[in-house]
């Protein structure tokens, strides 16, 4: 709108003429033409290098952007030399098939079902609405059932390991409760557990000292006694017996040897022999 100014205010002309006397007020009048043009000229130059300049201006990279910048043109470099950008592409079109099928496969059953909801709504069927709600509740309580059976299985459990905890001595039948946690802040029955390990470490060593001591079927005895109150058994002691004694322990003791009376003879000789040896 300036220029437009200009030139309307520079193309019109004084209608009177200027007189003969002011000839001062003639040169100005005469080179006003030319100052408007070269004006004008000026000011479209200013305007082409300022819009040329806006387009040239640009940010200087620093040092670290055009590292940056190398980088990772060398890393895309480098994936397309080894071949990883078409493995991605394969691996992402086999990951839209595969999501693919997972939409066909799954969510047909889900259209059926909605498209029986969208029907039983449309239709104001209630007997249809019943039997979906019916189905649900049969859906509900089994998994309830479920919960309730894995509730009862851990319950036996817990008591079963509590009666044979109880049977060993390991818990007190007054101060112990379903809630107690022997992991907690219970100091006094964790020490009990340790010192009955301790002596009970201690009763087995003493028996397997006795039993390397054994020499005959009364310490037998006593061992296996002692083995049946550590071990909490209730086996047959007759037949423990028969079985250690059909092995090494009772082998080890004595053997078995058929004498006739030629080996009697000779052995009342060699007494003799050593009786002379004796004398002499």
């Amino acid at each position: 709108m300036s220029l437009v100014q200009v030139l309307k205010t520079n193309g019109t002309l004084p209608d009177k003429a200027p007189n003969s006397t002011s000839p001062a007020s003639e040169a100005p009048s005469a080179d006003l033409p030319s100052t408007g043009a070269s004006w004008r000229l000026n000011s479209l130059r200013q305007l082409s290098t300022t819009f040329v300049n806006t387009l040239r201006v640009r940010k200087p990279l620093s040092r670290k952007d055009a590292i940056n910048i190398n980088k990772w043109r060398f890393s895309r470099l480098k994936q397309y030399n080894d071949g990883e950008i078409e493995a991605e592409n394969e691996a992402f079109e086999r990951y839209m098939e595969n999501v693919r099928l997972l939409e066909e496969t799954f969510h047909t059953g889900e259209l059926v079902k909605s498209e029986e909801l969208i029907t039983s709504e449309t239709d104001s069927s209630a007997e249809k609405v019943q039997k979906l709600i019916s189905e649900i509740k049969v859906k509900l309580k089994s998994n309830a059932e479920r919960a309730e059976s894995i509730r009862k299985r851990v319950r036996n459990l817990v008591d079963q390991k509590l009666g044979n905890l109880q049977s060993a001595g390991l818990v007190d039948d007054e101060n112990f409760s379903g809630t107690d946690d022997l992991d907690g802040d219970n100091v006094a029955k964790r020490a009990k557990i340790e010192k009955w390990r301790v002596e009970r470490t201690v009763a087995v060593d003493a028996l397997i000292d006795k039993l390397n001591k054994a020499r005959s079927e009364d310490d037998l005895k006593s061992c296996l006694e002692t083995k049946q109150l550590l071990f909490n058994q209730t086996k047959n002691m007759d037949d423990l017996l028969s079985h250690l004694c059909s092995h090494s322990l009772c082998n080890k003791t004595y053997t078995a040897v058929d004498v006739n009376q030629d080996s009697l003879a000779n052995v009342n000789a060699e007494f003799s022999a050593l009786d002379q040896v004796a004398e002499l």
